[in-house]
């Protein structure tokens, strides 16, 4: 391919957070800037070095849309070498044919998807909601509207739920391509104005959890904000599932249009009510901080902002490792200013973007 003789830039893959994010953000401004990529001590410092199923079908659909060639890719793979070419769209799959994270697979393809010449439909098979990483309503109920802040949208069905271990689920996501991602400014979080809890259980799991959950996590945020504060509540079971699972799923929305989210999965040596109350005061906490994001949505947003045209704010907590990592390998790739600064209790992350332009699309 025409780029195989361009320099590839080596990636570290033991810094900082030192997992997944550092090959998906990698690989993702690889496409970008048909940049070819060289990763080496991948997952290092994990109890299994090297590439997971999930992280292999992840830069296999990246691959794909890209038009792209692998060297290395295989499960437990310490050193990994990309050369993207044309990202063209059209239809792809991404099947780790475990219970790998749907949504880590999604953040690694979604920001390469908005600079391809023609619209795509990816199916993503796996886990829908896994212990290891937010859930695919997180996507839907907070990325998702907050994205479109920055002028991204594009239409997510979950076909299929699907959890550990078989996985199983399948959700597609339809988009178009942007010309540009635009900045985004989150510096005032309001005043809560409503929370959803959602609630499930599937297959042979015992029907009495999700009202066990719901009723422990209500309690909770009931005594954090009171009963002014509406808490809309979903049970929702699922007898035809490939996997048996229980989980949470809570949402927050404030006067000004910010976003939260908590969750948590059940397992057999928790009571149903302590996941119940894991995932509200995730939520809790969140808030308590006194910032716009929570912690998963505030590293998602990093090269969406590294990406845009102007300057983006958002207001959150303390920065998580996976949020430092991400601002580490947009500079790696990028000329984007990030500035961290701390305000009495919470954080301002700010970026000037790059205002990167879809070619295909220029006028």
């Amino acid at each position: 391919m025409e780029n195989d003789e361009q320099r590839a830039k080596e990636i570290d893959g033991s810094v900082l957070e030192g997992g997944g994010q550092i090959l998906r953000n990698s690989f993702a401004y690889a496409c970008l800037f048909r940049q070819p990529v060289k990763i080496h001590k991948i997952r290092a410092g994990r109890p299994k070095p090297g590439l997971a199923a999930q992280h292999l079908a992840s830069i296999r659909l990246v691959r794909d849309i890209a038009n792209g060639r692998l060297v290395n890719d295989f499960v437990q793979s310490c050193e990994l070498e990309f050369y993207p070419n044309e990202l063209t769209g059209g239809e792809f799959v991404a099947d780790p044919k475990t219970a790998g994270s749907i949504t880590l697979m999604m953040q690694a393809s979604l920001p390469v998807l908005l600079y391809c010449q023609h619209p795509s439909i990816v199916t993503y098979k796996g886990g829908t909601f896994v212990s290891t990483s937010p859930p695919i309503l997180f996507v839907r109920d907070v990325l998702m509207p907050t994205l479109q802040r920055m002028g991204i949208h594009f239409e997510l069905a979950v076909k299929q739920t699907g959890y550990y271990p078989r996985g199983g689920g399948n959700v597609q996501l339809n988009i178009n391509p942007i010309r540009y991602v635009e900045p985004i400014l989150l510096m005032d979080r309001g005043n809560i104005s409503s929370i959803r809890l959602r609630v499930f259980a599937a297959g042979n799991a015992p029907k009495s959890a999700p009202k066990r959950m719901a009723a422990a996590a209500r309690e909770l945020l009931v005594s954090a904000f009171g009963t002014d504060v509406s808490v809309d509540t979903l049970i929702e079971m699922e007898t035809h599932t490939p996997s048996s699972g229980t989980g949470i799923n809570i949402t927050a929305e404030t006067s000004t249009g910010c976003l939260f989210h908590g969750s948590a999965c059940g397992d057999r040596d928790t009571p149903f009510e302590e996941t119940g109350r894991t995932a509200a005061q995730f939520l809790i906490e969140s808030i308590q901080h006194g910032g716009c994001v929570d912690e998963h949505l505030q590293d998602q947003l990093i090269i969406f902002m590294a990406l845009a045209r102007g300057r983006s704010s958002i207001r959150c907590g303390p920065l998580s490792l996976h949020t430092e990592t991400a601002i580490y390998i947009a500079k790696q790739f990028t000329n984007a200013n990030f500035t961290v600064r701390k305000e009495e209790e919470n954080f301002v992350v700010e970026c000037d973007g790059i205002g990167f332009e879809n070619r295909h699309l220029s006028c």
